[in-house]
Order: C-alpha cells, then sequence, then structure tokens
C-alpha cells in the first residue's frame, strides 16, 4: 500500500482492498457487528445513546433558560457543565462500544 510521503496517509487514488488481503496494517477501524460485541459493549452503546439524548435535552433546556433568566444565571452554567459531561461520557461510552475487543484468555494445551 502506498501511502502519501508528506502525511503517511493512503493515496485518494489507491484502494485498501489489496492492503487488507495481503495483510499489511491500515489506518481505518473496523467497526464489528453487533452479533459479535459482548454484553458489556452492547450495554456500553446503549447508554451512549442515552448520554446523546440526554445532552441534546439539557441543550434545549439551557436554551430556554438562557432566552428566560439570562445567561449570568448560575443554573445556566450548570446546564453548559451538564451537557459537556453527558457529552464526554456518552463519547466514551460509545468507544467502549464499538471497539474490536481480542479474546484475551490464556487458552490451556491438553499435551
Amino acid at each position: 500500500m502506498r501511502f502519501n510521503s508528506m502525511s503517511g496517509i493512503p493515496c485518494a487514488h489507491q484502494s485498501i482492498i489489496p492492503a487488507v488481503a495481503s495483510g499489511e496494517p491500515t489506518l481505518y477501524m473496523r467497526t464489528p457487528s453487533l452479533k459479535t460485541r459482548k454484553p458489556a459493549q452492547k450495554i456500553s452503546l446503549v447508554s451512549a445513546y442515552i448520554c446523546y439524548l440526554l445532552a441534546l435535552a439539557t441543550l434545549l433546556a439551557a436554551g430556554y433558560q438562557g432566552m428566560t433568566i439570562g445567561t449570568d444565571n448560575p443554573i445556566f452554567a450548570s446546564l453548559g457543565a451538564t451537557i459537556v459531561f453527558f457529552v464526554g461520557a456518552g463519547v466514551v461510552l460509545h468507544v467502549m462500544g464499538a471497539v474490536n475487543l481480542p479474546d484475551l484468555r490464556v487458552q490451556k494445551d491438553d499435551d
């Protein structure tokens, strides 16, 4: 696989399919399907989507509070901090739920 000499990124005119077939490492992560995820990963992914929805609801509440009582109020500031928390937690949980974890169990030999 050829890479751009300046950035190390594959050139746009080249396909990554031959590199995957030849076993070369690629820069692209493939997300495993829901069938191959462990139960804790599924819970993390669902929790991430819940955090995103809560961040959206808090954003709407902050917008309403900002229009009614103003942005100088501590309530508006706490809602802003809550938005940052929910988005950050959602990103972390999304990464945990989308990563392809290897099987790290020790295999016992019967020899």
